[in-house]
C-alpha cells in the first residue's frame, strides 16, 4: 500500500514522541493550524516548509515523499550503527560530545508564551495539562529533569528571540549578569530577558527589542533559570541551534 504526502505528515505527527496534533506542529511551523490541515488533505506541502517539517518531526525529507508505507523510524537522520558515529566514541571526547554522538531525545515540559497585553510583551506560563517537547539530550547535558522548553509568543526579545521560536532553560537561580535569563513574577508569569546591571550596581531585567522599557525595580521577581539554547526558525545557510556546550547564553 502506497501513503500519500499528506498520510505521511500525519503519521510522523502521530509517531512523534510526545504525538503532536495539527495545531502543535503549526504553533512550532508558525502557520495557522489549517494549513497543516490543508497540507494532509490536499497531500502537498509547500516547498519552502518541506525542510522545517522534516526538521520538527526527526524524519528525512525524501521519506515524506517515497510513497512507501514505513514508519518514520526507519528515516531518522543519523544512523547509530554508522561507522561515523563509532568513530566519535571515545573517552577522549567531552561529555557534550558523547551526548551528541549518542542521538538520544528527551521531553521537555513547556512554559508556552502568551502575549501579556497589547505590546507584545510575551510571558511564559506554565499549562494546567502537562504539554512535552522533544528535544536533543545533549541540549540538557543529560540532566532533562532541570530543564524546561519555552516557545516564544511576542517580539521583545527580538531578533534574537523570534515569535514561535524555542529556548530551552535550565532551572538555575543563579544566573550571572549579561546572560539571558527567565524571571517570574509574584504572580506567576515568566519572562526572558537578559539580567544587567545597571551603573548603581543594582540588577535590571532588559528586552533585546530596544522599544520595550527596561525593568528596573525587581520587588517580587525571582530568577528561575538561564536559557541554555535557542532552536530558531529553519533558515537555508544558517545553523538554526545556538548552544555553548550547557553554559547559560550570553545575551
Amino acid at each position: 500500500m502506497r501513503m500519500t504526502v499528506g498520510q505521511k505528515l500525519a503519521l510522523a505527527r502521530d509517531y512523534h514522541a510526545p504525538a503532536l496534533k495539527q495545531k502543535d506542529l503549526a504553533a512550532l511551523l508558525g502557520v495557522h493550524t489549517s494549513s497543516v490541515g490543508r497540507w494532509e488533505a490536499q497531500d502537498h506541502i509547500p516547498k519552502d516548509a518541506v525542510a522545517r517539517v522534516a526538521e520538527l518531526l526527526d524524519v528525512k525529507e525524501a521519506w515524506l515523499f517515497d510513497g512507501s508505507d514505513t514508519l518514520p523510524t526507519a528515516a531518522r537522520r543519523n544512523d547509530a550503527d554508522s561507522p561515523n558515529v563509532r568513530a566519535l566514541r571515545s573517552e577522549d571526547l567531552t561529555r557534550a560530545q558523547q551526548l551528541m554522538a549518542e542521538h538520544m531525545w528527551v521531553a521537555l515540559p513547556v512554559w508556552r508564551g502568551v502575549v501579556a497585553g497589547d505590546d507584545s510583551e510575551c510571558a511564559f506560563v506554565e499549562a494546567e495539562d502537562p504539554e512535552f517537547r522533544e528535544v536533543p539530550v545533549f541540549l540538557t547535558m543529560g540532566q532533562p529533569d532541570r530543564h524546561v522548553l519555552c516557545i516564544a509568543s511576542g517580539m521583545s526579545m527580538a531578533p534574537r528571540i523570534e515569535h514561535t521560536e524555542r529556548a530551552v532553560v535550565k532551572l538555575d537561580p543563579d544566573v550571572p549578569p549579561n546572560h539571558i535569563v527567565v524571571a517570574r513574577t509574584d504572580d506567576n508569569r515568566n519572562f526572558i530577558k537578559k539580567l544587567a546591571r545597571a551603573a548603581d550596581h543594582k540588577l535590571e531585567l532588559h528586552s533585546l527589542n530596544q522599544t520595550f522599557h527596561p525593568i528596573t525595580n525587581l520587588k517580587g521577581w525571582t530568577v528561575k533559570g538561564g536559557v541554555v539554547a535557542i532552536l530558531h526558525a529553519y533558515e537555508a545557510g544558517r545553523s538554526n541551534i545556538e548552544w555553548d556546550e550547557g553554559r547559560f547564553l550570553r545575551a
